[in-house]
Order: structure tokens, then C-alpha cells, then sequence
């Protein structure tokens, strides 16, 4: 930031108030100073999907510099906000300085894994009720539950519409949580097989 100082311009914003739209040309990189800007994209229907929040600290704007797109999303303010930005072509003569450049590196890189992590979660929020639907009938004994993967784990992923390391991350969840019990590489002990119907019929999971 200090590097940047010299190219900063203060404003501020009003909650409510839109920073820029979805598509308009990229032309500014946004420090907050205070306050909470959130992302979000138009669905077909007509709502809206967050895509990320921002505090204090964080900055955006900067992705669609590297590729000269426009803004992915829509941005507006969740409440008043104070911001420092730098316009594209001031930004590019900063970036002459290796320390800049790699900063901004840094902040695209843990962006990017931040979006890899919210990919694994929503990927596993919809994998579960499908595998807990394909577990319940495996589900044998009185009293003590057990049940065991029929062929091979990669046959039984295919079968579900899953990839095996999703599967395979399904199965440590649902372990971790306490439904079920691995007792060896196809084995399971069913700990909670009310919680297991309960998924299996897409409802809510009670013990994220």
C-alpha cells in the first residue's frame, strides 16, 4: 500500500450504492478502508447470487486488469464504505515495481484458493443427500448397522453421477460427523441411520 500511496484516491459510498455493474470495463483496483462490499451476479430468474464479500483490508478489482475483461460481477455496498482506488493506467506503472506486481500476485492466488475451497463445499453439500440415498438400502443388521460398498469404490462413485475423490471426501464427511464409522476400505458401521435417511432424503444436514 505504501508502494501504491502516491496513485490512491479516497471515496466514498453510500450502503446501497453500486461501485460498478457486471460487464462495465475494468478501469480501477479498490482498497477498503471500512465498511462491507458484497458481489453478486443476475440468475435467469431475476435474483441475485452473492459471489464474495469484502471488509476491511481486502481489495478486488484488480482480476480483469491481467485479462482487460470486464467486471465480473456487480458490486455494491452492504453499508457506508470508504475506499482508496487506482485507476488501470497508473496501476500498470506501478506494477513496474516488482514488489507491487508480486502483492497483487498474492492477492489473486489466495482469491483463487478461496474459490476452490467454496467449490469443494458446494460440491459436497450436493453430493451428500445422493450418497446417502445410494447407502441407505446397503444398510444391514438389528440393532448394529452396518453396510458395505458393493465392487469397487470407483464403480460405485460412477454409479452415483460422482467423481471417486468425491466420493471419497463425502465418506471422511459423513465419518467426521459421526454417521458413519470406516471400518475397513468398503466397510461401515452406521451410527446414525436416522441422520442417514434424513440426508438421503435431501433434508438439511444437522451436524455441519
Amino acid at each position: 500500500m505504501e508502494l501504491l500511496a502516491q496513485w490512491l484516491q479516497p471515496r466514498s459510498y453510500a450502503k446501497g450504492a453500486i461501485l460498478w455493474h457486471e460487464g462495465d470495463p475494468a478501469d480501477r483496483l479498490v482498497i477498503i478502508d471500512a465498511g462491507r462490499l458484497r458481489a453478486f451476479r443476475q440468475l435467469a430468474d431475476g435474483r441475485t447470487a452473492t459471489v464474495l464479500q469484502f471488509g476491511a483490508g481486502e481489495v478486488l478489482g484488480f482480476a480483469p486488469f491481467f485479462d482487460e475483461g470486464g467486471y465480473p460481477a456487480t458490486v455494491e455496498a452492504q453499508e457506508a464504505v470508504k475506499i482508496r482506488y487506482v485507476v488501470r493506467k497508473d496501476l500498470l506503472r506501478a506494477m513496474q515495481e516488482p514488489r507491487v506486481a508480486m502483492a497483487l500476485i498474492g492477492f489473486l492466488a489466495r482469491r483463487l484458493r478461496k474459490a476452490f475451497d467454496t467449490i469443494e463445499h458446494l460440491s459436497l453439500r450436493s453430493a451428500i443427500p445422493r450418497v446417502a440415498a445410494a447407502l441407505k438400502p446397503l444398510m444391514k443388521g438389528e440393532g448394529f448397522m452396518f453396510l458395505t460398498l458393493p465392487g469397487s469404490a470407483q464403480r460405485f462413485a460412477e454409479a452415483q453421477g460422482l467423481a471417486p475423490e468425491t466420493l471419497s471426501r463425502t465418506l471422511a464427511q459423513l465419518v467426521r460427523q459421526g454417521v458413519l464409522h470406516r471400518m475397513g476400505p468398503r466397510r461401515f458401521q452406521v451410527l446414525l441411520p436416522e441422520e442417514l435417511a434424513r440426508l438421503a432424503e435431501g433434508q438439511e444436514n444437522t451436524l455441519s
